[in-house]
C-alpha cells in the first residue's frame, strides 16, 4: 500500500473525528489534538494496512469510502467503551 494513501486515510479519519469532537463542545485545537491522540491509540495504521494489502489502484472508490466510514464508527465505539470503562471504575 502506498504511503500517500495511508496518510490520506489518517488525515480524513482524524478530521472526521475532530469534527465530531467539536460538535460535542471541544475547541477546534483541542479536538484536533484529541483526535490525533485517539487515532494513534487505536492503531488505525495497522488496520488500514491489513484491510488494503495490495496497491490502492486495485480497490474501488466505494471500498475506500466504506472503509473510512467503518473506521470512524469503530473509533467512536472504542472511545465510548473506553470512557464507559472509566466511568464504571469511578463508581466502584
Amino acid at each position: 500500500m502506498e504511503a500517500s494513501f495511508k496518510v490520506a486515510v489518517g488525515i480524513i479519519t482524524i478530521f472526521k473525528h475532530a469534527t465530531a469532537l467539536c460538535a460535542s463542545g471541544y475547541s477546534s485545537k483541542a479536538a484536533l489534538t484529541q483526535a490525533e491522540l485517539d487515532y494513534q491509540k487505536s492503531n488505525v495504521d495497522s488496520i488500514v494496512a491489513s484491510y488494503f494489502p495490495a496497491s490502492s489502484q486495485e480497490y474501488s472508490a466505494q471500498e475506500f469510502v466504506d472503509f473510512i466510514m467503518n473506521i470512524h464508527v469503530s473509533l467512536l465505539l472504542y472511545l465510548l467503551t473506553s470512557n464507559l470503562t472509566n466511568l464504571i471504575a469511578l463508581f466502584k
